[in-house]
């Protein structure tokens, strides 16, 4: 059995060798690699032919820069998997994990096969286990329902979504990865939650297993990790892809819980960044008006409800005030 391996890269020149390296000495060797150089300005383009010379399972392509979907997109339609599998050009794999998650197909033949990640700390070398989600076992349609009504979005409990909410550490049947990548399409923040959640609503089984082989790095220059001056947009432009996609009201609950917390992670990274209050201010009334179903009443938590009033009425200077002094004292402390 086939397993295409897509790999966008977009300089990454300091941390992918370490990336193809884990791909190319895997213990599962029917793979072919594809990898997509989405108009890189460092040297990974060369990097990338480098290894293709060294390998006749990698297939480089070279193209303008479009963004991780247009580049998923370009890889998948030269593929041949039949199962197919994203990797971030900047983390990198457990040596079986291709071996391990294929063993789990020839047992259940499922559409999916989940498995764990460890969050790796770039600058300091340390790892740690995510936590466990979803729960370990089979889900057929039943169970992959509940579990899309219950906490796909957001759990309650843990503050998070029960489903990772990235492609990467997944095992992809190939019929289903045309329409997750199609629905991708138009997105720049928070594009595979979507994409992963429009795959659920499609397949019949997932597995999910308990081996942690995928290894996501954290580094500061992560798109993620940063303020932009389209972030509030862009996440707007998410939610909306959400409503479009659940039909079936799965979400009613889960929604403006998720809007709640993306409101308050973009509005702590702006006062990070030393964005002025007056603008972020503007932007939350922007983004509260444009998600009026996100925020209706009815559907929010007695904890969430007093967030937004909070945010709302300038609670923002509170927490530019901890940053702030947070900042000062940090200069003086050893």
């Amino acid at each position: 059995m086939l397993i295409s391996v897509i790999v966008p890269v977009y300089n990454a020149e300091k941390y992918l060798r370490e990336c193809l390296d884990s791909i190319v000495n895997q213990t599962y060797h029917n793979i072919e690699i594809i990898l997509v150089d989405d108009g890189s300005t460092d040297a990974s383009g060369a990097i990338c032919d480098e290894y293709a010379d060294k390998d006749i399972r990698i297939k480089v392509i070279h193209s303008a820069n479009k963004g991780v979907t247009a580049a998923r997109i370009n890889a998948f339609e030269t593929s041949s998997g039949d199962y197919i599998t994203f990797v971030d050009a900047d983390d990198f794999l457990d040596c079986n994990m291709f071996k391990k998650m294929l063993d789990t197909v020839m047992e259940d033949n499922n559409d999916i096969i989940v498995c764990q990640y460890i969050n790796y700390d770039s600058k300091n070398k340390k790892q740690e286990k995510s936590m466990l989600r979803p729960p370990i076992g089979i889900y057929y349609k039943e169970g992959i329902v509940r579990l899309l009504k219950k906490n796909f979005l957001y759990n309650e409990k843990t503050g998070m979504a029960e489903m990772p909410p990235f492609l990467c550490a997944k095992l992809i049947k190939r019929e289903f990865v045309q329409e997750t990548l199609n629905v991708e399409v138009g997105l720049s923040y928070n594009e595979d939650q979507v994409g992963i959640f429009a795959l659920l609503l499609r397949i019949n089984s997932m597995s999910v297993i308990q081996d942690y082989f995928y290894y996501y790095r954290h580094h500061s220059v992560q798109a993620t990790a940063v303020y932009t001056d389209r972030l509030w947009e862009r996440i707007a432009d998410s939610m909306q892809r959400f409503r479009e996609l659940d039909r079936n009201d799965y979400l009613t609950i889960q929604l403006p819980q998720k809007c709640f917390l993306m409101l308050f992670e973009c509005t702590i990274k702006a006062i990070k960044c030393g964005i002025d209050i007056t603008i972020i201010n503007r932007e939350i009334d922007k983004y509260l008006i444009r998600l009026p179903y996100a925020f209706n009443a009815e559907f929010a938590s007695r904890k969430n409800k007093i967030k937004k009033l909070l945010i709302k009425y300038k609670f923002i200077v509170i927490l530019k005030m901890i940053f702030t002094t947070k900042s000062f004292l940090n200069r003086f402390i050893v």
